[in-house]
């Protein structure tokens, strides 16, 4: 509950330039999903407290451009985070798996953006396979720029409707709307991150 409200509170505070060095630090450096932070700005937006069509080419922009310099790291053979990548993924079962990943590397970056806790694996896989970075930016950037409004209008969307059937009565606070969000996406990133681990490393997760 307090981390919830802890969330709410930075990010009313922050200015539009402090949301897109969050968000530029939140694929790489913060521990805690991106998404989140992304559904707390619909939420604040449906509050007033920022105006969502400039904060979300921020959060847009943000993300991106950290997507970018982790695929590129990655792909000029950055041993730190090549060695953070292997430990995520096998690095046998990345190996043997190369072909398989290479085949599919399209899907893999679009698609991992979309699941909690593997934003990682996009720009990672393009990276080992050295993929044309045009190719990468474009995938990548398509599936943000779908997953940030998206998720941006889940947290405007509900926190309208919540608050206006039970406000009345005072049952319901800020964080407690955030909190039940927070809770119902991280059980479906959950279940669709050991999905994806099954699909990937079926032997290393029966």
């Amino acid at each position: 509950m307090e981390e919830a409200q802890t969330i709410i509170s930075s990010l009313s505070a922050l200015s539009y330039g402090g949301i897109f060095i969050l968000f530029l630090l939140a694929n790489a450096v913060i521990p805690f999903p991106e998404e989140v932070f992304i559904i707390a700005l619909g939420y604040l937006g449906s509050l007033g407290t920022l105006n969502m069509f400039i904060a979300a080419p921020i959060a847009i922009a943000g993300l991106i451009i950290s997507d970018i310099i982790i695929f590129t790291l990655i792909k000029r053979g950055n041993k730190f985070l090549m060695g953070i990548g292997k430990m995520i993924l096998y690095d046998d079962d990345f190996t043997a798996h190369s072909d398989f990943f290479r085949n599919h590397i399209r899907k893999i970056i679009f698609f991992s953006r979309f699941v909690a806790g593997f934003r990682f694996i996009g720009p990672f896989t393009a990276g080992m396979l050295k993929i044309k970075t045009k190719t990468f930016i474009l995938l990548d950037s398509l599936a943000i720029i779908i997953l940030v409004p998206s998720l941006m209008f889940v947290g405007n969307y509900f926190q309208n409707k919540f608050v206006s059937i039970v406000n009345t009565s005072g049952i319901i606070k800020h964080w407690m709307f955030f909190l039940i969000i927070i809770i119902v996406f991280l059980i479906l990133g959950r279940h669709l991150r050991r999905l994806v681990l099954k699909t990937f490393f079926p032997h290393k997760h029966k």
